[in-house]
């Protein structure tokens, strides 16, 4: 997956001197802290910042055009009590890091990046790739490594498709994470109806429980999803 993304990348440096290219950086910092006077450690601080690098190549007229982006997720937090005992944590890990091609209609993306989709906000059971919160306000969540293909009809229908390879992590109401060296792969088929729309979501994976349960049957478990929503 990272070669793949490696050689998108270089294709974008060799695009770049033949358009308008577009440079930017931002980023968002998030930090917390409670007391707790009950606590062996009473004090805790903690902070988070994400930053952000976007890089975009107009290729036409015609709204095509090649983009990259790139964040990290550097956080840490620090538990105490006063002049007395702390503890300390902190992580730096890639958050997002994906290339993409689109025009008008469609976009094609490789990458680390998110893939949510589904009607429902609070209970969501189409919560297939991601650990999306809906208490958090930030809506924070993991990527997962694959390609996403996604194209739109002039009456708003779209199709959605996509392969995933390299996840080791659950994600979303998994209970079991996916064997990483076998690709996963599925689909959805969005449409409007009256007053709203409707859709269609497949996904098919293979399941690893031997971490869970040591026996080499539970290694490759094949599971197949479908889930239909509406609003």
């Amino acid at each position: 997956m990272r070669v793949f993304i490696i050689i998108l990348l270089f294709l974008m440096v060799a695009l770049a001197g033949k358009a308008q290219q577009k440079f930017e950086f931002d980023g968002q910092l998030s930090t917390y802290g409670s007391y707790g006077p009950d606590n062996p450690l009473s004090g805790f601080v903690g902070g988070r910042y994400l930053p952000r690098v976007s890089y975009k190549i107009p290729l036409d007229t015609l709204h095509r055009m090649i983009d990259f982006e790139a964040s990290a997720n550097i956080y840490g937090s620090l538990s105490f009590h006063p002049f007395d005992s702390s503890y300390a944590v902190g992580d730096v890990q890639a958050y997002r890091l994906w290339a993409r091609y689109s025009g008008k209609q469609f976009e094609a993306r490789l990458g680390l990046q998110k893939i949510d989709f589904g009607s429902a906000t609070i209970l969501r059971p189409l919560q297939w790739f991601n650990q999306i919160d809906p208490r958090d306000p930030l809506r924070l969540t993991n990527g997962v490594y694959g390609g996403l293909g996604r194209y739109y009809f002039i009456n708003n229908a779209n199709i959605w498709i996509w392969a995933l390879y390299g996840n080791e992590n659950t994600r979303g109401f998994e209970a079991i994470p996916s064997d990483p060296k076998i690709p996963e792969y599925g689909g959805r088929i969005q449409y409007p109806v009256p007053k709203g729309e409707i859709a269609l979501s497949y996904h098919h994976r293979t399941a690893d429980a031997t971490n869970i349960i040591d026996s080499p049957q539970y290694k490759e478990i094949p599971e197949n999803r479908i889930g239909v929503d509406g609003k």
